[in-house]
């Protein structure tokens, strides 16, 4: 994965942005896909924003997200953004970039895509991973594996708190068991780098994983109590 400046390009009225050069050809047939839309069937763990996976000449199977709103906004934007930094997508796919430098598994971020400028919408586009299902999943359908994927999640969540990333929506959904036997962790819309104590970081983790558990009424053998242990943490970097 290159991690040198985001290269961004104007097509009419889109921004395209990525860290690898994009072939013109390609262009036209991007933003055409973009427009095509995404499945809306989303399950309570998916999050609010649909996926389309598709294969794209010389970069393989990818997944589309095209973000939406929730909440009351949702009736009067559903996916449109007022321009006041960053497109979502952009600062998505920026923190991708620096989470994977970290050594944190996630998916490969390709393009992004920003169509309009003072209001606008926007997507992701990033490599799938071959996967075996998400945690939420996989403690339904074969709980006698969990506990070995449950402590790969801890360290992965453990290499997020030593480099001070806040995942705002971590719960069992948004983490795959890769068939590499990797956890890879998904969904880093409005994540950002925080100064805040590890301790409270890890706290934050536990709660919010914890709450998705039981909200959902997966297993409760995938409960946590915590994701920090001093000594963990300052050997999480070298982990697989």
């Amino acid at each position: 994965m290159n991690f040198s400046n985001i290269i961004e390009i104007k097509y009419i009225d889109w921004v395209i942005g990525s860290n690898t050069p994009i072939a013109p050809e390609q262009i036209e047939s991007l933003t055409g896909l973009m427009e095509v839309g995404a499945s809306n069937h989303v399950t309570p763990l998916d999050g609010r924003s649909p996926v389309l996976k598709k294969e794209i000449k010389g970069i393989g199977t990818v997944v589309i997200k095209q973000y939406l709103r929730g909440g009351m906004m949702q009736w009067l934007l559903k996916d449109r953004y007022f321009k006041t930094g960053p497109c979502r997508a952009r600062a998505e796919f920026e923190i991708l970039l620096k989470a994977a430098g970290y050594g944190i598994n996630v998916p490969e971020p390709i393009l992004y895509f920003q169509k309009g400028h003072l209001i606008y919408k926007c997507w992701l586009i990033t490599k799938k991973i071959p996967n075996n299902g998400s945690i939420a999943q996989i403690s339904l359908t074969a709980p006698d594996s969990i506990k070995t994927l449950m402590n790969k999640v801890t360290l992965q969540v453990q290499k997020m708190i030593t480099k001070g990333i806040y995942h705002v929506d971590f719960h069992p959904g948004n983490v795959l068991a890769g068939r590499d036997g990797k956890i890879y962790l998904l969904d880093f819309d409005k994540a950002f780098i925080t100064k805040m104590k590890k301790t409270t970081l890890a706290r934050k983790y536990v709660n919010r994983w914890n709450r998705a558990v039981l909200k959902h009424k997966l297993p409760k053998i995938i409960l946590k109590t915590s994701f920090f242990r001093s000594d963990d943490l300052i050997n999480a970097s070298t982990e697989p």
